[in-house]
């Protein structure tokens, strides 16, 4: 008797039954998504409209006691008679304008929330205003000297409202800060910004929303800086002057600006080997401290320590790194100065040594700022001498600055 084979049919989906399934899901996924963006547009513009006609009664009780319209709207918490302290909703912003000039007075109040925005004015009521974004400024315009007018690149959309901080700092991809008070469309450089770069920050106002910043200008140059430096050596590269003091000197301000400065302290001399058995070297003498000074304000790095002398047969020890005494704001190093003497054996086949000469300490400042007039003492430390060896470098000062 034969047995009967009994066939189940396969229930899974099939390829086109998937797709099928996957686009009602995506076609699904788009319409609730954008149902659920105009429920969010619907309850921004509800809150915009109460908000902006709340603010408005306000701005008219302001001007019915003063008999004009606030300068201000956001002087929080306390507000002085010439402003007001209008609060808005969390995610909020308001744009304000005014004018008293003209009769009767009027105002402009914009508010904004995600992608919506509406205005309501002195004498309508809230109305939607189609938010643009503010997308880029061009390169800033002018001469970068000291005393030449910068000027803000176009806008992108030249229609865009905006407003404006010119800002500063010692390298073109550095941490740019605030320059204060420039917030206008055009900036006068000053001797503050000698040798720095300048950017300019936009930020849309009224219907249009972003900041954006323009690219770095090219370095601040102070035509007028005339340094005159007696006991240094001037050196010239490009738009940059050197005075180099290897012995000490003054160095006077004829005109203030930014200047960088590098003070070295002297290294110390080596000590002496021994000349034999049972024989004592001598030590080498420390070097000599290295500073800059005005009206008793001191920058100092101090001179590395002479090297022990031989010690019969037992090599002497280095003399210590010179330090210094750590101004604030300065870049220090210990050791970071002029070389110390090199220790040395003596020649009739001993191998003991005399200690090597400890290296100076350095500071180092960038942009330091100096007035007209200023005349600051240079005082060169000299290098420590090693009893029949090495000698300690000098100290130096280094100053450079731009100039044209």
């Amino acid at each position: 008797m034969k047995q009967k084979i009994k066939y189940i049919k396969n229930s899974a989906f099939t390829i086109v039954e998937l797709i099928v399934v996957i686009v009602v899901i995506g076609i699904i996924a788009t319409v609730s998504m954008v149902a659920y963006t105009g429920v969010v547009q619907r309850a921004d513009a509800a809150s915009l409209k109460t908000e902006l006609a709340d603010a408005s009664n306000q701005l008219k009780a302001y001007h019915g006691q003063y008999g004009k319209y606030p300068v201000i709207i956001d002087d929080c918490p306390t507000p002085n008679s010439a402003n007001m302290c209008l609060k808005h909703s969390d995610g909020t912003t308001f744009s304000y304008q005014y004018n008293n000039s003209v009769y009767p007075k009027t105002f402009t109040l914009i508010a904004i929330k995600n992608t919506t925005g509406y205005q309501i004015t002195n004498d309508t009521n809230p109305v939607a205003v189609t938010i643009t974004p503010f997308t880029a400024i061009a390169a800033i315009s002018g001469t970068t000297t000291v005393g030449s007018t910068l000027t803000a690149g176009a806008r992108t959309p030249s229609s865009a409202t905006v407003s404006y901080q010119w800002q500063s700092a010692t390298t073109s991809g550095g941490t740019y800060s605030n320059i204060s008070g420039a917030t206008s469309f055009t900036y006068v450089l000053t001797s503050n910004e000698s040798g720095k770069y300048i950017k300019l920050i936009a930020v849309g106002s009224g219907i249009y929303t972003g900041t954006v910043s323009s690219a770095a200008s090219a370095i601040v140059v102070n035509v007028n800086l005339a340094v005159d430096a007696s006991g240094g050596t001037v050196t010239v590269s490009g738009n940059t002057r050197t005075h180099t003091f290897n012995t000490s000197g003054t160095f006077s301000i004829t005109n203030g600006g930014n200047i960088n400065v590098t003070i070295k302290g002297a290294g110390g001399g080596a000590g002496s080997p021994s000349s034999g058995w049972d024989d004592w070297g001598d030590p080498g003498t420390a070097g000599g401290q290295t500073s800059m000074s005005l009206s008793g304000v001191n920058w100092q790095a101090y001179g590395g320590g002479g090297g022990d002398g031989c010690a019969d047969v037992s090599s002497g020890s280095d003399g210590a790194n010179g330090s210094t005494n750590t101004p604030s704001g300065w870049t220090t190093a210990t050791g970071g100065g002029s070389a110390g003497g090199s220790k040395m054996a003596w020649g009739g086949g001993w191998a003991a040594y005399g200690g090597n000469g400890g290296n100076g300490g350095s500071l180092v400042k960038t942009s330091l700022s100096v007035n007209t007039g200023s005349a600051y003492a240079i005082t060169v430390g000299s290098g420590g001498v090693g009893p029949g060896t090495g000698n300690g470098n000098d100290g130096s000062v280094v100053i450079s600055y731009i100039y044209n």
